[in-house]
């Protein structure tokens, strides 16, 4: 699908035109889209496919204030992961307009575990990490100042991405555990992991 007036890159804006399309034509009320924010690809017989990149989508939501998400199926844990925002998982346009008139409610996307278990390593640091002192620098001038860092390549990334957020204060280390997860989301599907490239953020 493309919206004549502007340029659209890949296929994550089909939902939310096929949605600003049927509120354009009276189809739906335009009020069952406040405060919402949807991406997913439209196959030709309206199941909603995976994309890629919805977690930055779900953590801009949030920080924009939307009251809900929908995203494909497929992409309802990882959208979950980020606290506020309502996910609804929509598997075609049909299912969605049914839960928007209330017909057919669909059951949110279960809410993301919390960040203890997700980094069950936050105690540990670089102590345990021998040598790539330069790496280590750029992590914790990185986690010092709040600022993001991309890894590639070298096997052993994870690894020293959790010991950098062992270096994190415990507050704000819980608050960035989504982030850890926006490269990979971004880039799954991208064809990097088919190059050998491993993204870690």
């Amino acid at each position: 699908m493309l919206w004549i007036a502007s340029s659209k890159e890949g296929p994550a804006y089909d939902l939310p035109i096929a949605l600003g399309t049927l509120a354009a034509s009276g189809q739906i009320p335009p009020e069952w889209l406040e405060r919402t924010l949807s991406l997913g690809e439209l196959s030709l017989d309206g199941s909603v496919r995976h994309v890629r990149g919805v977690l930055p989508m779900a953590v801009l939501a949030w920080q924009e204030g939307f009251a809900r998400v929908f995203v494909p199926v497929e992409n309802a844990g990882e959208a979950a992961l980020v606290p506020d925002p309502e996910v609804i998982p929509v598997a075609s346009l049909t299912t969605l307009v049914s839960h928007l008139s209330g017909v057919i409610p669909i059951a949110p996307a279960r809410a993301a575990p919390r960040a203890e278990s997700l980094f069950p390593v936050l105690a540990s640091d670089f102590r345990e990490i021998k040598g790539h002192e330069h790496v280590k620098r750029s992590l914790e001038v990185a986690a010092a100042g709040g600022h993001n860092v991309l890894m590639a390549g070298h096997p052993g990334r994870r690894y020293m991405l959790e010991r950098a957020l062992g270096c994190v204060p415990g507050e704000r280390a819980a608050s960035s555990s989504p982030s850890w997860r926006k490269c990979c989301s971004t880039a799954r599907g991208a064809g990097l992991e088919k190059r050998g490239i491993h993204g870690s953020r």
